[in-house]
C-alpha cells in the first residue's frame, strides 16, 4: 500500500508497555493529579541575560568556575515570590492558601528517573550557597541517594506547606 506521494504506508508495529518504577509511578500520578486539580496559569517573558552573565563573570569561584544560571534564577524567583506573595500559594476549597515560606522545586533526571529536590528558603541564602545546594541535591538525585520524604526531596510533588513551582526555559539569543 502506498500514499498518494508514492511513499510506502508505515507498517503497524505491535503496542508495547513499559513498567514504571515506584518513583516514576509517583511522579506520573502526582503530575497528572496536579495538572487536573490545581488551577494553572502561565506567564511568558523575554529576559535579557547580559547582566546576569556579567555577574557570573565578575564573581567566579576560586577555581575559576562560575555560579550556575540555575542558582541565579532560583534566587530571582524567590525574590519575585517574596514581592508578589499572592503568587506563592495554592487554591483549594474556594480559598487561596498562601505559603509561609518559599521552596523552589527543581527537576533532576537520572537515567529514566525524575527526581524533584527542593531548595528551601532560597530568599535567605546567598547565591553561592544556593549554587552549592543545587549541585549537592542534583548529585544525590543522580546517585539515587535522595530520601523520598526528607527535608531535601518530595517524591509526591504535593507538599502544599512549602513548595512553589516555577518552570523556566532558557533559550540562547540568536
Amino acid at each position: 500500500e502506498r500514499y498518494r506521494s508514492g511513499t510506502p504506508a508505515p507498517v503497524a508495529l505491535p503496542e508495547t508497555g513499559i513498567r514504571l518504577t515506584r518513583n516514576q509511578q509517583a511522579i506520573a500520578f502526582n503530575l497528572s493529579k496536579s495538572k487536573s486539580e490545581i488551577p494553572h496559569y502561565y506567564l511568558r517573558a523575554t529576559a535579557y541575560m547580559e547582566h546576569l552573565q556579567q555577574y557570573r563573570a565578575d564573581h567566579p569561584y576560586p577555581d575559576g568556575s562560575r555560579i550556575s544560571v540555575t542558582a541565579l534564577l532560583v534566587k530571582a524567583i524567590a525574590i519575585a515570590l517574596s514581592r508578589h506573595t499572592r503568587l506563592n500559594g495554592y487554591f483549594q476549597d474556594n480559598t487561596v492558601h498562601l505559603y509561609g515560606n518559599i521552596g523552589i522545586a527543581l527537576a533532576v533526571n537520572s537515567g529514566d528517573e525524575l527526581y524533584v529536590p527542593v531548595v528551601r528558603d532560597p530568599l535567605y541564602k546567598e547565591i553561592r550557597e544556593i549554587d552549592r545546594e543545587i549541585t549537592w541535591l542534583a548529585a544525590k538525585a543522580r546517585n539515587g541517594k535522595l530520601q523520598k520524604r526528607s527535608e531535601e526531596h518530595t517524591s509526591e510533588l504535593q507538599s502544599h506547606s512549602f513548595i512553589s513551582y516555577a518552570v523556566f526555559c532558557l533559550k540562547k539569543k540568536t
